[in-house]
C-alpha cells in the first residue's frame, strides 16, 4: 500500500509519464542489437562467424550439455550436480542399446538419411539462434541444449554403433532401466531441495 496518501496530482502525473517512457523503451531494440548475423553478413565475415561458434562451444559448452538432459532448472537458477548429469547421460545411452539378435532399424540407406535429417534439424536450430545473434555478441544468443531434444531419439537410433548390441534380455533391461531412473530421480529431487535450502 502506498503510504503517500493523499498523493499529489503532480507527483502522480510524473510517475505515470516515467512509466510510459519506460514502457516505450522496453519494446524497442537497441541500435547495436539490430545488426545481426544475416546470411549476407555471414558471407562477408566468415572468420567472425567461425569464431562465434568456437567461443560459444568453449564458453557455453557445459551449459548446452547440462540443459540437454535437464541439468539446469528454474530459468537456470538451480543446477544439478555434474554427477547427476553424467548418470542421466549413462542411462540415456543404456536405454538406446539394442537387444542382441534384434533386427536393427533403420538400416542401410535409410539409416544414412535419418542421420542426415537429424543433423539438418540440429543445424536449423543453431541457424535460428545465429540469425538472432547481434554481431557484437561474443557467443550465440539463446541457444540451449533442450532445442535438440526432438531429434535426440533419432540420433541415438541411427548414430549409435550397432556393435554395442549387448542387451541379452529386453524385459530385464527395461526393468533395470525403470528402477535406475526411479533411484536417480529421487536423488535429483534431494539434490534440488538441498540446492534451494542452501540459498
Amino acid at each position: 500500500m502506498d503510504d503517500r496518501i493523499p498523493l499529489d496530482r503532480m507527483v502522480l502525473a510524473q510517475e505515470v509519464e516515467a512509466a510510459r517512457a519506460t514502457r516505450s523503451t522496453q519494446s524497442t531494440a537497441d541500435e547495436a542489437d539490430k545488426a545481426t548475423y544475416t546470411p549476407g553478413y555471414i558471407l562477408r565475415h566468415p572468420v567472425d562467424t567461425v569464431l562465434l561458434f568456437v567461443r560459444s562451444a568453449v564458453e557455453n559448452g557445459d551449459h548446452y550439455i547440462r540443459t540437454l538432459v535437464g541439468g539446469s532448472l528454474s530459468y537456470y537458477t538451480v543446477d544439478l550436480a555434474w554427477g547427476w548429469v553424467a548418470v542421466l547421460y549413462l542411462l540415456l545411452a543404456y536405454a538406446a542399446l539394442p537387444v542382441q539378435g534384434a533386427v536393427m532399424k533403420p538400416a542401410g540407406k535409410a539409416r544414412g538419411w535419418c542421420c542426415a535429417a537429424a543433423a539438418l534439424c540440429c543445424l536449423l536450430a543453431v541457424a535460428g539462434c545465429l540469425l538472432w545473434t547481434p554481431t557484437h555478441y561474443d557467443t550465440l544468443y539463446g541457444l540451449q541444449g533442450r532445442y535438440f531434444l526432438p531429434v535426440l531419439p533419432l540420433l541415438l537410433l541411427t548414430c549409435l554403433p550397432r556393435r554395442l548390441a549387448a542387451v541379452p534380455d529386453e524385459d530385464t533391461a527395461q526393468t533395470r532401466l525403470v528402477a535406475a531412473l526411479a533411484l536417480v530421480q529421487a536423488g535429483m529431487v534431494v539434490n534440488i531441495m538441498l540446492a534451494i535450502i542452501a540459498r
